[in-house]
């Protein structure tokens, strides 16, 4: 049964900004193993956007299941891929914790980017 859903949509501008002051916020954002997956690819900065716009989306799903704000650090929302390639949502630390009484709550998550674009949209079954 649909719980929550979530959207967001990033425009990429954000993340073609110097690399030295990426970094600094990179760290924060984003696991090392999603900054791993992003930097191999051909245009990181859409990948960087889309998995930011993914991680907002989880936050407002997140937020309608326990009806107020959700808080917790943006690198306990990892975005990876299955074995398919199809972007999937692991929640760890606090973004875990919360959650505990939906032992079966199933996130599913879709991507897309183009250029100057990045949506991400989240759907939580329990």
């Amino acid at each position: 049964m649909i719980s929550s859903i979530g959207i967001d949509i990033v425009n990429t501008g954000r993340f073609r900004q110097d690399l030295k002051d990426f970094a600094s916020i990179r760290e924060r954002i984003f696991t090392t193993k999603e900054s791993e997956y992003c930097d191999q690819m051909a245009n990181p900065p859409i990948h960087y956007a889309a998995r930011f716009a993914a991680k907002e989306a989880v936050i407002k799903a997140l937020s309608g299941l326990s009806q107020s704000s959700i808080r917790v650090p943006l690198t306990d929302i990892m975005i990876e891929h299955d074995h398919r390639g199809i972007p999937k949502v692991i929640l760890r630390n606090k973004a875990l914790e919360l959650f505990t009484q939906y032992p079966r709550m199933n996130i599913l998550l879709s991507l897309s980017h183009e250029t100057n674009m990045a949506i991400a949209m989240v759907i939580i079954e329990t």
